[in-house]
Order: C-alpha cells, then sequence, then structure tokens
C-alpha cells in the first residue's frame, strides 16, 4: 500500500489567502508596467535599442511593407518598414518612435508603434549566431528554417507555419515546455550516475535529488534567457521549479493545483501573459495532460504514452481548427510524429553538434510536402465555446472528462469528411 501525496491547498481558506496574495502582486505588477510605460510616453517621441524578433512581408491596400516585431527594455511591440530592407532578424537596432497615440493597453498587449529605423548594428545575437551556423549545414532553405526553429526558437515563415499546422505537429518544432521537459529529463539522467559516483566519496549526506535539481535548474535557466524568455517555456520552467519544491516536500505535483498555482503566479508576476496565445496554449496542453492522468492514467507507461499522444491531439484539436483552421488527411499522422519525437530529437541534436545535420534532410523533406496542400476548416465559435464548457468541468467531474472523448471524435471524424 503506497500513501498518496497530499495537495498543496487542503481548504478554501488557502486558496483565498492565495488568490489575495496574487491580486496584491498582480496590482502591484502594473503599477511598475504602469511607471515604465509614463517614462517612455514623457515626450512625442523617444530614442530607444530594440532587437527584431520577426519579420515578415505584408501587403495592404495595394502597398508592400515589412512588418516587425521588437523587444525593448520596455516591452514588445510592432512597427512597419520598408519592403525592400534586408533580413533583420535578430540585429539590433537604434529605432525612433512616436508614442502619441500609444496606450497603456498596447503597451501590455505588444501593439503597434510608428517607427524610423536610425541605425543597424552589424553583429547578431548569440541565438541568431547559432541559428545562422545550424542553417549552414542544409542545402534547403525549408530544412535550414525548421532545424532553426526547433534548436533556436528562429522565427517561422508563414508557409512553414502553414505547412506544420497541416500536418499537426506546429507543438513539437515550437520550443514549449515539452522540450524544456526533454531536456531536463536528459540532463538528469546524463548526471546523475556521474553525481553519485562523487557523492559516495565526497558527501554521501547530501541529497542528490536537490543537488542534482540545482544542476538542472542553472542549465535552463541560461537556456531561458538565451532563447529570449518565450511565454511557453516560462510557463514550463515556473512549473518545473514549483513542482520540484512540492516534491521535495512530499506533495503531489501533477495536478490542476500545481497547474493553477503555476498560472496564477506567473499573471500576477508578468500581466501582459494574459494577453499570449503561446502562453495560453501552452496552458492548456498541460492542462489535458493533468486530465488524462487523473481519470485515465494506467500502471504502464508504454500504454500512457499511446493513450495520453492520443488523448493530447484530439482535446488540442478543435482549439487548433478554431485558431488556425488547416487540416489535412495526413493531420492525424502527428500521432505518431509525437510518440517519435525524443528519439529524432536526439538523434539530430547529436548530428548537428558533429556537423551531419544535414543526414536526415531528405526524409524531412519528403514529409513536409506532404503538408503542401492544406484545406481550410474554421470551427464555429458555439463548437469552442462547447469545448471549452465540457474541458472546465472536467476539472471536477469525471463524466465531463468522459464526454470530452466522444465530443473530440466527432469534431475529429467531421474534419476527416471534410477533406475527403
Amino acid at each position: 500500500m503506497t500513501l498518496e501525496r497530499p495537495q498543496l491547498f487542503t481548504d478554501r481558506r488557502d486558496i483565498l489567502l492565495f488568490i489575495a496574495l496574487c491580486f496584491i502582486i498582480g496590482t502591484l505588477s502594473l503599477l511598475q508596467r504602469y511607471d515604465s510605460f509614463r517614462h517612455l510616453t514623457d515626450f512625442d517621441d523617444a530614442i530607444i535599442n530594440v532587437t527584431v524578433l520577426k519579420q515578415y512581408k505584408k501587403h495592404k491596400k495595394g502597398r508592400s511593407y515589412h512588418v516587425l516585431k521588437l523587444r525593448s527594455d520596455h516591452n514588445t511591440f510592432y512597427t512597419s518598414a520598408s519592403p525592400y530592407i534586408r533580413n533583420l532578424v535578430g540585429r539590433t537596432l537604434n529605432l525612433r518612435i512616436w508614442v502619441s497615440h500609444y496606450s497603456f493597453f498596447d503597451y501590455l498587449t505588444s501593439g503597434y508603434l510608428p517607427s524610423k529605423i536610425l541605425k543597424v548594428h552589424p553583429d547578431l545575437n548569440a541565438k541568431m549566431a547559432l541559428a545562422h551556423r545550424i542553417a549552414a549545414q542544409h542545402q534547403s532553405p525549408l530544412i535550414a528554417e525548421l532545424y532553426s526553429a526547433l534548436f533556436t526558437a528562429y522565427p517561422m515563415s508563414k508557409a512553414l507555419q502553414t505547412q506544420l499546422s497541416t500536418l499537426g505537429i506546429s507543438h513539437l518544432l515550437a520550443i514549449s515546455g515539452f522540450h524544456l521537459g526533454l531536456i531536463s529529463a536528459l540532463l538528469y539522467l546524463v548526471l546523475r550516475p556521474l553525481y553519485r559516483l562523487i557523492q559516495a566519496r565526497y558527501f554521501p549526506y547530501r541529497s542528490a535529488h536537490r543537488d542534482l535539481f540545482v544542476l538542472v535548474w542553472v542549465v535552463i535557466s541560461a537556456y531561458l534567457y538565451f532563447l529570449g524568455m518565450l511565454p511557453s517555456l516560462l510557463r514550463a520552467y515556473t512549473m518545473l521549479l514549483i513542482g520540484f519544491i512540492l516534491f521535495d516536500r512530499g506533495m503531489k505535483i501533477l495536478s490542476m493545483q500545481t497547474l493553477f498555482l503555476t498560472v496564477a503566479l506567473l499573471l500576477s508576476l508578468m500581466p501582459s501573459l494574459l494577453f499570449s496565445m503561446g502562453f495560453w496554449l501552452s496552458v492548456a496542453g498541460v492542462f489535458y495532460i493533468v486530465v488524462y492522468l487523473i481519470y485515465f492514467q494506467s500502471k504502464k507507461a508504454f500504454y500512457d504514452l499511446i493513450g495520453l499522444s492520443i488523448w493530447v491531439y484530439l482535446m488540442m484539436l478543435p482549439v487548433s481548427l478554431y485558431l488556425f483552421g488547416n487540416f489535412s488527411l495526413y493531420h492525424p499522422l502527428s500521432i505518431i510524429a509525437s510518440i517519435l519525437f525524443l528519439p529524432l530529437y536526439l538523434v539530430a541534436s547529436v548530428l548537428h553538434v558533429f556537423s551531419y545535420g544535414f543526414l536526415l534532410d531528405t526524409y524531412l523533406l519528403h514529409y513536409l510536402q506532404l503538408g503542401t496542400h492544406p484545406m481550410t476548416l474554421l470551427l464555429p465559435l458555439n463548437v469552442i465555446i462547447m469545448h471549452l464548457i465540457l474541458s472546465l468541468l472536467a476539472w471536477r467531474y469525471r463524466y465531463a472528462a468522459l464526454a470530452l472523448l466522444p465530443w473530440s471524435l466527432f469534431i475529429f471524424v467531421g474534419a476527416i469528411h471534410h477533406v475527403t
């Protein structure tokens, strides 16, 4: 007989106190953000340094221009630039911005700012320099872009995003909590035998779990900073830290309380995450994983791997169709791709370390070609609302979790019928 780990919150009073604390922290965070906004908008214009996160071309009303997503010391925002500028992703710009019509809501939601580029600094940042080294191992620009996105969160073109969405594998290429968990587990498994050997001789009294977690935490902290504090990674990073603290104190880790604790803390510390789609998609993915583990977990890891992959695919399918609308007959193959991702990720990582990253290019190109002819399938608003209601009820009620399966299967069969 095994004892069940206790939950962090044991009664409503604890939850209410925690919510009150988050409200206080959130208020202070908003005040601090407003103070930064006020200093930025003291004058009608300002000169700032920014890093280009994303760049793409857009056509509107008969004219073309580039859209740039920029990050400054204050926030992230969008601006437009000449259609004739070169690729500036990863570059640091000296920029004049006009802020007379810039609101605090725009400030929090990465709104638009008119600007003029004064200077382009020639040096790439470390992340973009690594992306270029990875790309240099591939002849196909498409594969180079794919691997750069996989390893460095390099911004993907709209064409590649459409192909990945059509194949249902966008979540595998966009660096997220899945990758952070994978990297953390691999680091732990690699470091543990070496640590045990040293521990037995020099400090047998220390906790291996705590020391190894600190080592892993240092590495993933550096990785998070290197990639630029991506919202989905930030959620996973915080949840990993909270999870270890709970585990170290003998409390339950994989639960709705852990997810609630993570989301509440992050939103109170960084209110702008409330408007991040990447953050909420990451939260949704973890939510459905926890629902599966609560109601359907078996005692065999292999069965859970298969079952969880199918479950998360079906649960996220309505969300994906509502937001992106891309589907094809090859979309369900993403279940197999998700299961095979771990060994392929390891092989690809090793090959790129030794400059043989091109060895898998032919197979990947053939696979990506399957996603070149997407079918558009946009779900009505009432369908996604029903899906969200059932999902929220599944937090507490088993019948709602059971109802989600036929409901999602119905949507899946409808999508297949639509494209045949």
